[in-house]
């Protein structure tokens, strides 16, 4: 499957959306959902060709592991009450 568009017969364009910090959540979780995915990297990572596999594979694993660098610091809270 060719995902590139072939400029003799197809027509189209391509599509960037703004998506804006909910203000119904905290001022918290407000503040890192603006850090978008940047979150301990330098700045906003470029995405790989559409047709780049590994690449595609290599930002999702690094995106993971920014996940679980940030959750493993958040306390544990108990899924319920005790009682």
């Amino acid at each position: 499957m060719n995902d590139q568009p072939d400029t003799a017969t197809d027509v189209g364009f391509e599509v960037t959306r703004y998506i804006r910090v909910p203000q119904s959540v905290s001022t918290h979780a407000q503040q890192f959902l603006a850090m978008g995915l940047s979150i301990g990297g330098d700045g906003v990572p470029s995405e790989p060709d559409r047709g780049d596999v590994d690449g595609w594979r290599a930002m999702i694993k690094g995106s993971n592991a920014g996940l679980i660098a940030v959750m493993e610091m958040l306390p544990t809270v108990p899924s319920r009450p005790s009682r």
